[in-house]
């Protein structure tokens, strides 16, 4: 079975830890790179169908993971309230929701979640606010709190497995000056504005430890600085209220549809939800807002997508849920 770059990113989002990586480790250009580029696009070039289709293959694998962050933003901007949507919890922007037990099958969220975890769910908007992330004593239980970027890169280093003891960490966006409130043990920086944060807790198939785990589920919290006191808080996730989900189907949600792409893809560049540093994205996006400027190559992509990537894209998750209900 062979996967685009984006399901690939998805996959490893809901089913590996976090990777460790520094913030801001991304490699620079080279110095000649920017003089080898043409300030624009070049005047009288002909654009071919077959030109146009290697840029469109290349803009949607590489921008693949922005649209889909791009669209769960927005859908997670209509979110008021805690609640439970079916099976996965909601909850307003720059704060999280757990489960109290495993994750259900039923779910279309993301494809391949583990099945021996815990899970919840935030969406990141941190040019609207840095986060505070709770992290409770979890004794020997294994745990690891994932944070990914616009293009699904993870940030963040919390974890068992990193030694991470219990406390307030600070999750914060590309140009953070603020002050260091007491009481936060590190800050992890994000190079984009927008993105998600994924905590996993292990829970034993038994009855005794779907008990014992609570406890320190009502402890992992993810809110805006200005509600941090240097205290704990703590919410009974298994009282969220439930209010009903929309009908999927047996696929994954489509976070991108192929027919809205190139539509959608001027709107990814010009909101604050990605850091334009060309040392944290590098060269491509600079050099494809650039030449996305000739309205006839965006206008050509829009022709070649069908021809070069939507029989490609659609059936992709198809085998990973097949049977799945």
């Amino acid at each position: 079975m062979h996967l685009s770059r984006g399901t690939l990113a998805l996959l490893l989002a809901l089913t590996t830890p976090a990777i460790a990586q520094e913030p801001g480790a991304s490699i620079a250009p080279s110095p000649a790179w920017r003089q080898a580029m043409p300030p624009g696009p070049v005047a009288r070039t002909k654009i071919t169908e077959s030109y146009a289709t290697l840029v469109a293959r290349d803009a949607y694998f590489w921008a693949w993971p922005l649209v889909n962050m791009y669209n769960r933003r927005l859908a997670n901007e209509t979110v008021k309230q805690f609640v439970r949507a079916g099976p996965m919890p909601s909850a307003p922007i720059n704060h999280l929701a757990m489960l109290s037990d495993y994750i259900d099958p039923g779910e279309r969220i993301g494809v391949c979640p583990n099945q021996d975890v815990v899970y919840g769910i935030g969406l990141l908007a941190l040019e609207k606010s840095p986060v505070v992330i709770q992290v409770p004593d979890f004794g020997s239980r294994f745990w690891v709190f994932a944070a990914y970027d616009t293009r699904t890169d993870a940030f963040v280093q919390l974890g068992k497995m990193y030694g991470t003891t219990p406390g307030f960490y600070l999750v914060v966006g590309p140009n953070w000056k603020g002050d260091l409130p007491k009481g936060i043990t590190r800050v992890f920086q994000s190079t984009t504005y927008s993105g998600s944060f994924v905590p996993r807790v292990f829970q034993d198939d038994t009855p005794k430890d779907r008990r014992a785990i609570q406890s320190v589920l009502r402890q992992i919290m993810m809110y805006p600085l200005a509600e941090y006191d240097g205290k704990m808080k703590s919410t009974d996730w298994s009282k969220l209220p439930v209010a009903p989900a929309a009908a999927t189907g047996d696929d994954e949600i489509k976070w991108v549809v192929p027919d809205k792409f190139f539509d959608e893809l001027p709107s990814v560049f010009g909101r604050p939800t990605i850091s334009h540093s060309p040392v944290s994205f590098g060269e491509p996006i600079t050099n494809l807002k650039v030449h996305w400027q000739d309205a006839r190559l965006g206008w050509r992509c829009r022709l070649a997508l069908p021809l070069g990537l939507r029989s490609r894209h659609q059936p992709r998750t198809r085998p990973i849920l097949k049977g799945v209900k």
